[in-house]
């Protein structure tokens, strides 16, 4: 049940994030994003939600394409996004303070 919910969320913030304009992130987000690149496990954003990941998307100038979840050392969200230009990229999120506690 835990992952239905978790999966039906993910989709309610893809919709929401492929309706929204590219905008600049808040001062929280930039904090993040400032303290990682996503491009790897190791480099991984800590977000403290899935808004925080579509926020990040959303102030890259990105729309999600797919999303994936990598168990490691802990969860991870990848998410393949797609620039305006077509350019694609996988950005990874370090996830592990939500996972699991819905």
């Amino acid at each position: 049940m835990r992952f239905m919910i978790a999966g039906i969320a993910i989709l309610l913030a893809s919709a929401a994030a492929a309706q929204t304009p590219s905008q600049p992130p808040t001062e929280r987000i930039a904090k993040i994003m400032a303290a990682a690149n996503g491009q790897s496990a190791e480099t991984a954003y800590q977000v403290n939600s899935i808004s925080d990941e579509y926020a990040i998307l959303r102030a890259r100038g990105l729309r999600s394409v797919s999303q994936s979840l990598v168990m490691q050392d802990k969860p991870y969200d990848v998410i393949e996004a797609e620039a305006a230009d077509g350019t694609r990229l996988k950005l990874w999120f370090d996830i592990s303070k939500f996972f699991g506690k819905l």
